[in-house]
Order: structure tokens, then C-alpha cells, then sequence
């Protein structure tokens, strides 16, 4: 159900259950142009509230300060989201434009458009020149090889509870003939990145690969700035009272479960 319906279904005698969607909406850098600065990456970084989203969502979606939801292989507990600093995120523009603002091109999904405008207002208030482009998902996925846009805005849900999907097709660099990095929208390239995901597939050993990981979420969130994680959205499953229904954190609804 969606968020704005959730007081109409309660009010008729619905039960609503909200469960997490596994899914972290972030935004993603063209590194092979404007954003090949890491200063300007992190103004950016900087420039957004998260908990704004929150709010967009009628609170239901929460912030979050990486690439995948706690509870996930491979989530960092010891990385928090990066404050909310406006005038930090103006002083790194201004090391590179202090009078002009800097022209960059976004691309969105349509149906984010409220997202797009609040993130657009961000950028142009700290010294950028921002265009957006709503685009269907099929002309969106389209264009990624194009590379033609300077920030992307992505979602990635984690189906198989692990972050090693979103490594291998999302970080790591692209190479067609290996299958590696098919949705890498930015072009972001990190040789020991890299080198890591690719020796992580052979370790077998849970802490181990589970410290990798989490060394690798660490680099591409706060060291190297791969993009800016927002927010994950929740799921809101509406039930008739007088049925047993329980949602399940994979999403599928199975009949067994119902009575």
C-alpha cells in the first residue's frame, strides 16, 4: 500500500504492518567528470539532509548511512551518516568555482520527482548549475552505458541479505567479458576495491569475508565517496483484521501463511 493510503485503511478497519524493503535508495557520481573530484563528491555528501526523506515518505522510510540495511551481510555498525553541513559543502565548491555556478546534469526515474527537486535546491544553494532529466526506467537503464549524466539517483535492494550483488555489479569496475559491473552508472573504478570484492568470492570463512566487506563499505562511503547514500524505503502490507496474515521480510506472500 502506499504511504499516503495507510489513514484511509486504518480508518476502515485495516491492519496496517510495515516491514523494511531491503532496498537503499542513493545517489551515484559520474567519476569521469566534474565529479572525478573527490572534494566536490563529499560537497554533496554534505548538502543533503537524510532525514528530509523521512518526511516525503509520511515516515515511512527511514535514513540511512550506507548501501545497505542493517541487518544485511555486510552492513558497517560503525559508519554513521554523514552530517548535514551546508556551509562545509559551499566552502568545497567554492576551492573550485567561487563566482560561477558549476553546470551538471542529473537523471532520475520518473516518480521521484519530489526527491529530484529537493536535491536540485541542495545543489544549486552550494555553488552548482543543476538540469534534471525524469526518464522511464527502460530509458534510464538504457542510458547508463552513455555515461552522459554527472549524478545518478539508483535504488539496490538486497534480495539474497548479503552485499556482495551490489559489489560485484554496482562497485566494481566494469568489465563486460567478466560480468562485472553491469549497473556501475558512474563508471567508479577503485583497484583495491576491486581486488577485494574479486578475492572476497574465494573466502569461505564468514568473519573473514564479512571484515571485507565491511572495509569495502567503509571506503565507498566515507573515504572515496562512491555516492550518497538517502534513504530505505519500507513496505506497508494492508490486512483485512479478521485474517492471521504476518508480511514476510522477503516480500513474497505465501498462502500457508495466511489463516
Amino acid at each position: 500500500a502506499p504511504s499516503e493510503e495507510v489513514e484511509p485503511l486504518t480508518s476502515s478497519g485495516f491492519r496496517v504492518d510495515v516491514l523494511p524493503s531491503l532496498e537503499v535508495n542513493f545517489l551515484t557520481f559520474n567519476t569521469h567528470g566534474v565529479f572525478k573530484s573527490l572534494v566536490l563528491r563529499k560537497a554533496v555528501s554534505s548538502a543533503i539532509d537524510r532525514s528530509v526523506f523521512e518526511k516525503f515518505a509520511n515516515g515511512y522510510a527511514a535514513s540511512v548511512s550506507q548501501y545497505v540495511s542493517s541487518g544485511v551481510y555486510g552492513y558497517n555498525p560503525a559508519i554513521s551518516s554523514v552530517p548535514y553541513d551546508l556551509p562545509l559543502a559551499q566552502s568545497f565548491v567554492k576551492q573550485f568555482s567561487e563566482f560561477d555556478l558549476i553546470p551538471i546534469k542529473l537523471s532520475f526515474v520518473q516518480g521521484l520527482e519530489t526527491a529530484g527537486d529537493y536535491i536540485v535546491t541542495q545543489l544549486r544553494l552550494i555553488g552548482f548549475d543543476p538540469k534534471v532529466t525524469y526518464l522511464t526506467w527502460d530509458d534510464f537503464r538504457s542510458a547508463l552505458p552513455d555515461n552522459q549524466s554527472d549524478i545518478y539517483f539508483f535504488g539496490w535492494k538486497s534480495d539474497l541479505g548479503s552485499a556482495s550483488d551490489f559489489f560485484l555489479n554496482a562497485i566494481h569496475s566494469v568489465n563486460v567479458s567478466r560480468g562485472f559491473g553491469q549497473y556501475n552508472a558512474g563508471q567508479y573504478s577503485h583497484n583495491k576495491i576491486d581486488n577485494q570484492i574479486e578475492q572476497s568470492v574465494h573466502v569461505f570463512d564468514d568473519a573473514k569475508r564479512l571484515t571485507m566487506y565491511q572495509e569495502i563499505m567503509k571506503i565507498i562511503t566515507l573515504d572515496d565517496v562512491y555516492g550518497v547514500p538517502l534513504f530505505e524505503s519500507q513496505v506497508l502490507y494492508a490486512s483485512n483484521k479478521r485474517v492471521n496474515f504476518h508480511p514476510r521480510i522477503d516480500g513474497y506472500i505465501i498462502a500457508s501463511d495466511i489463516d
